[in-house]
C-alpha cells in the first residue's frame, strides 16, 4: 500500500499576471510551485505557514513597488527603492 503526502499549499486571487508573479517572486529564498487556476486565481504549493507569509510579503511588496513606481517623481525613486529594501530585509 503506497503512502499519500499531505500538500500544503494556498489558493489566491490577485490582480496580477503570472509573469508579474514570477517577477515579484524572483528573489524569494523559498522553494515552491504554482498553479493557475485561471486567469487571476493562483494555487501555491508550500511547505509550511511560514513560506506562505513569505510568498504574500513578497506579492505585498510588489504591488506597493508598483503604485509607488507611479506616484514618485525620478528623484525620489532611488530613496524609495531603499526604503523598500529595508523592508524586505526584516
Amino acid at each position: 500500500m503506497g503512502q499519500k503526502l499531505i500538500q500544503f499549499g494556498f489558493d489566491i486571487h490577485v490582480e496580477m499576471s503570472l509573469d508579474e508573479i514570477i517577477q515579484a517572486l524572483r528573489f524569494c529564498p523559498i522553494t515552491y510551485e504554482v498553479e493557475r487556476l485561471d486567469s487571476q486565481h493562483f494555487f501555491f504549493k508550500v511547505e509550511d505557514s511560514y513560506q506562505k507569509n513569505l510568498i504574500l510579503n513578497f506579492l505585498n511588496d510588489f504591488k506597493l513597488r508598483k503604485e509607488l513606481n507611479k506616484q514618485v517623481s525620478p528623484q525620489q525613486k532611488s530613496f524609495v527603492d531603499a526604503i523598500i529594501l529595508a523592508s524586505i530585509s526584516k
